[in-house]
Parts: structure tokens; sequence; C-alpha cells
């Protein structure tokens, strides 16, 4: 018993005192000297087992980052800041697309992150993040044209496009492959320098499509776009217009696709473009199947647009024509069955093929008093009217009754009142006389009577010198060079 109390008072002192030192245990109170003292040595103890210190490994941390169309998948490293991160996503950027950006990071949501922060400590791993634009260093078009070419293994033929200003291009009938347009395309995105560019008649297949919309977006000064005859389609017009809203259009050609679903489409494009002041559908096909909401049709009479062409379609209702319109064209319709009322703003007009005849040209022109443009081929204004009908507009200086079927006499009294500029080809006056001509001479700077089967070399005896000498006759080509009168 005594031997167990000295042994706990022991354990007691070695754990408050905590020394591994020598020490004897001994009770003082303790009678009994048959007891020996009991003496408690430390003894070292050693172990063969190696423990290394513990090693942190940075969890794996992985962002993704779209630039324009381009989605880039990258590591966060330890101690990366927001702007690191940003200059390695613009690394990437270049290699694929040639350009250099300056980027800043925002969230998928549009929250602003601040350069200066740590990567690691904002970001989860699987975060979308957007890099957003704000300054792109360019390498030269045609250096990039070249490297796109020979990374996609595609002769560079459009090199020429790029060899100077770059401001207007145009490719035009290029008859270019899809390979050439992808490269194009590419050569071309984020270009902020374009200001036109015409890729008429040159079709969008499927595989260049997308690209194509995707560039759309980065000409951030595209301001006039000829997309005539490029194959677009019911289909694919929704995205091409997606793209089309974003950039500052003052001109919009869409000529030659076939758009016969689209009237209203086209119309809401029309209206999304604030700064639009062109605009041209001619041959699309289109329809009026879809009805043209009453506020639909308020937005496009309260539009911008001076200048529109329509012609060729099979509308049968026109909604209301921007109050604005300067310059108007119309064709493949009667203007009977059309609907459509003009508006006394317009400066320019053309009617062609829309039966207009004798009866009925004063009910839709009678006033129009700010017309100096009119231009009515292949209807049915005979001799009878074309004087009352040039009367009609007293700042009249071109006009164009091409395809009309007058004689002679209409011709000679008509010059009494012609305009400076007039054409009247093909109108079947194969009954010229040299009076006739002489009357134009001396009213007109410019008269056309091509196409007339006029026997010139008949009547040329009876013209003076000075006529003569005005006249060019080249096959079935006539045109007289004359003195426009000062007054009408």
């Amino acid at each position: 018993k005594q031997w167990y109390q000295r042994r706990v008072r022991g354990k007691k002192r070695s754990r408050q005192s905590k020394l591994a030192c020598n020490r004897v245990i001994d009770d003082s109170d303790d009678s009994s000297s048959d007891v020996p003292e009991v003496v408690a040595v430390p003894v070292p103890v050693k172990s063969s087992v190696q423990y290394a210190a513990p090693v942190l490994d940075h969890p794996k941390l992985r962002v993704k980052i779209k630039i324009n169309e381009s989605l880039f998948f990258l590591p966060v490293k330890p101690n990366q800041t927001i702007a690191n991160l940003a200059e390695e996503a613009a690394q990437r950027y270049r290699t694929k697309v040639g350009i250099l950006p300056k980027l800043s990071l925002t969230t998928k949501d549009g929250a602003e992150l601040d350069s200066e922060d740590s990567a690691t400590q904002l970001l989860v791993d699987g975060d979308e993040l957007v890099g957003v634009i704000e300054e792109a260093e360019h390498v030269g078009l045609l250096d990039k044209y070249l490297e796109t070419c020979a990374r996609l293994s595609v002769e560079p033929d459009l090199r020429d496009l790029f060899a100077g200003a770059t401001s207007q291009i145009s490719l035009s009938r290029s008859l270019a492959t899809g390979k050439q347009l992808e490269c194009f395309f590419t050569t071309i995105l984020c270009c902020t320098g374009i200001r036109k560019l015409d890729l008429s008649f040159n079709r969008l297949s499927k595989e260049v499509f997308n690209t194509f919309c995707s560039v759309l977006p980065t000409l951030s000064s595209l301001s006039d776009i000829n997309l005539s005859g490029c194959g677009i389609s019911n289909s694919n017009f929704p995205k091409v217009s997606q793209s089309l809203t974003k950039l500052p259009l003052t001109g919009l050609n869409v000529d030659f696709n076939g758009l016969s679903n689209c009237f209203v489409a086209l119309i809401e494009l029309w209206v999304s473009l604030p700064d639009l002041s062109s605009a041209s559908a001619v041959s699309c096909t289109l329809n009026s199947k879809l009805e043209i909401s009453p506020e639909l049709a308020e937005k496009l009479h309260q539009s911008n647009i001076l200048s529109l062409n329509l012609s060729q379609n099979f509308i049968t209702h026109f909604p209301r024509l921007p109050h604005k319109l300067k310059s108007l064209t119309l064709g493949g319709r009667s203007i009977e069955n059309s609907g459509v009322r003009l508006p006394t703003t317009l400066e320019s007009l053309c009617l062609e093929n829309c039966d207009l005849n004798d009866s009925n040209f004063r009910q839709y022109l009678s006033d129009l008093r700010s017309i100096a443009t009119f231009r009515a081929p292949f209807n049915h204004l005979t001799s009878e009217s074309v004087v009352d009908l040039a009367m009609l507009f007293p700042r009249l200086s071109v006009l164009d009754l091409s395809s009309n079927p007058l004689t002679s006499e209409g011709l000679e009294t008509l010059s009494l009142v012609a305009p400076p500029t007039l054409t009247l080809q093909n109108c079947k006056a194969s009954d010229v006389t040299a009076d006739v001509i002489t009357a134009l001479h001396g009213s007109v700077s410019v008269c056309d009577l091509s196409y007339n089967k006029i026997d010139y070399p008949r009547i040329c005896k009876g013209l003076s010198e000075e006529v003569r000498a005005s006249v060019t006759c080249q096959g079935n080509r006539l045109i007289i060079k004359g003195i426009s009168s000062a007054t009408r």
C-alpha cells in the first residue's frame, strides 16, 4: 500500500513538473524503514520509424474564359492574380485569331473582377468568366491572312483585298470557296477599321455560316454591308439578324435572298438599327402572309430610313412607310393592288412594272411635289399623258420612261418640258425624225434613245453639224448630248 501511494505521488509530480530529470520519490512521513528508495531514471525512447513533414498540394483550380465566340479552359496557378489570368487568356486568343487584346474579366452574370485580386481566393473550380476586349493590338491584315491560310492549308487567293486600305472591302462575285471564305472571315475578326463590306454573290455554306455570324459582331465600325445573293434563307435569317443588330449600320442590302416568310422579321431588323438610312431587299420573294402588328408598323413609320428598295417581291399590303423617306423603289406588282400610300417627302421614286397607266398615274403621283427623279419603266404610259406626267413634278431633273409605248409625236411634245436627263430606251419609237432629235438636243443634257430601232443613218442627213456631233450612235445605242436650258 505504501509503495503504491509513492508511485501515484510520483506520477502526479512528474505531470506537474514536465521534466525528464532524475528524481527520488521519498515519503518522509512513512516511518517504515524497510521500504527502499525508488529512483526513477528516464529511458530514452528510440524509434525506427521516420515521419516526413506533410506537403500541402494546391487544389486543382480551372476556369473557362469566353472571349467573343472563343472559349478557353485555363488552370489557375498559385499566387496568380486576375491580371495574370487575363494576360494568359489574351495570349491564347492571339494564338488562335492573331489579335492580342487587352482584357478585363467579369463573371458570367457581369460582376467585374479587380485585376489585382488573387484569382485563387475569388474563383472556384469550374467557374465561367467572360473576357471583355478593351483594346486590341492587330497584326497587319495581310500578314494575318497569310498566316491563317498557311494554318488552314489554303491558297491565299484573296491577298489583294488586304494589300491596300481596308476601310472598304469588296468580295463581290469573287467565286471564293468555303475554305477561302473561312480564311477571309478569320482574318477580319475584330478589325475595327472596316466600314464598308461587300459580300454580294458569295454563297455562304453551312460550314462558313457560323464563322460569318460570329465575326460580324466584332466589326464594331461597320456601317454598310451588302449581302446580296449570299444564300440567306428563312431558316438562317434569324441568326444573321441577331448578329447585324449589334452593328452601327446605316446601309443594309439583302437583295436576291430567299426570305419569303421573313418580311415581318426584316422590318423588325430595320427598326432595331437606329442609324439605318438605306435598306434594300430586291427580289427576295417577300410576301404579306404574316400580319404586321400596329406597334411594328408605327416603329417603321418613325424610323430614320431615307432610302428603301422593295421591288420584285410579292407584297400585297404595305405598312406605313418611314415618315422621312426620300427614295423609294417598287416593282413587279400592280400599284392598284398594293395598298401603298406614297409619302409626300419623296424626292426619288421608281415604279417599275407597276401597271401605271394614263388613267391612274394622277391618283398616286399628284401630291408628290418634291420629286426630282422619277423612273417608271415597263408601264403603260403613252404619248397622251407624258407631258402631264412631267408637269406634275416642278423639280424634276431625271425622267426615265423606258419600255413605255411612246410615239415620235409624243417625244417631240415631251421635248418641250423634258428634264435635263431623259431616258427613253426601247419605247418602240422607230418613227423618230430629225426634228425630234433636234428638239431634244436643245432641251436636255442627255437623252438616251437606245433600242428604239431608229434609222439614224437615214435621218442623220437632216441634222445640223452641231446636232450630229452631239449624237452617239453605236449599234442599238443612240445617245444625244444636248444643251439643258436653265429654266423650264
